[in-house]
């Protein structure tokens, strides 16, 4: 009897530690057999584990899919379009050849013949100095920085002479005091006009010896050539022929005190300068060299 009360112990003992739901602790059975009390005790299953509170889903955000490069559908290349066959070209005309033109000469001069082939240029237009001097005033002349020239005297009266052993002839400007009768040179030019084989010049030089390029203008281009005058109280230094002569000269005093007149020879030279017969002529540039005096051209034809 002790024992079975003990079994009851244990049994209450057991559900006030662990509980059982009624539903699955089934009332024990009591069988009696032989004044014995037999006591099952239900098997406890272990507690389960409490429930834990559900965890929140982190939503992941979706990733964007990877760009896809779109290409552009490239348009099919173009086929260009083929020429026609080009026709071989055709041959121009020929063209029969042009003549030269022929240089276009200028208005003609008018010159004074003084003998066959030989032409007087007309210088009047020209002067500017004043190289013969008269008894009433000697100091009017500006042939050189002294105021010396020539005896009028002693010169050709105006118009034509023709120099000894000379192959021109030269129309002589007047001697009349204070009156100019001959070019400086300044580069002064002279129109001319036709062809010629030569050309004549009637001139001087001052202060020694004188070199220079005369310019002459052809109607299809220019050249230059040399003009060289010897002074003109020297001896021809350059070939030249004695034009004109005179036996004396107005020179300066060596005291200043005025102008006198000395025996003393002096030449204007008569000079050939060389042209080209073929070309024509158009115009002369002279010489810048206001110490070579030109009193007179002539041209020969």
């Amino acid at each position: 009897m002790a024992r079975a009360w003990v079994v009851v112990i244990v049994a209450v003992v057991s559900i006030g530690l662990f509980g059982c739901p009624p539903s699955e602790q089934p009332t024990p059975k009591v069988e009696k057999a032989t004044g014995k009390v037999e006591i099952r005790v239900p098997t406890v299953e272990a507690p389960k584990p409490a429930v834990e509170p559900p965890k929140e889903v982190v939503k992941e955000t979706p990733k964007e899919a990877p760009k896809v490069a779109v290409e552009t559908p490239k348009e099919a290349p173009k086929e260009t379009p083929k020429e026609a066959p080009k026709e071989a070209p055709k041959e121009a005309p020929k063209e029969a050849p042009k003549e030269a033109p022929k240089p276009v000469e200028g208005p003609k001069v008018e010159l004074k013949e003084l003998k066959p082939g030989c032409f007087a240029v007309d210088l009047a237009n020209a002067f500017n100095s004043m190289a013969a001097t008269a008894e009433a005033d000697r100091s009017a002349s500006d042939l050189d920085k002294w105021k010396q020239s020539f005896p009028a005297e002693c010169l050709p009266n105006a118009g034509t002479i023709e120099p000894k052993d000379f192959p021109a002839a030269f129309e002589f400007p007047t001697k009349e005091s204070g009156k100019k009768n001959n070019v400086a040179c300044s580069g002064q030019t002279i129109p001319l006009s036709g062809n010629a084989k030569a050309l004549y010049f009637l001139a001087t030089a001052t202060d020694a010896n004188q070199e220079a390029k005369l310019h002459i203008e052809y109607a299809d281009g220019g050249a230059d050539v040399d003009l060289k005058v010897t002074d003109w109280c020297g001896n021809a230094a350059f070939g030249e022929r004695e034009g004109v002569t005179s036996p004396k000269r107005v020179a300066a005093k060596e005291d200043g005190s005025g102008m006198m007149v000395e025996d003393k020879k002096c030449c204007i030279w008569a000079i050939t300068v060389p042209v080209d017969a073929k070309r024509a002529l158009k115009e002369i540039k002279l010489p810048d060299n206001a110490k070579i005096h030109v009193f007179a051209i002539s041209v020969g034809r």
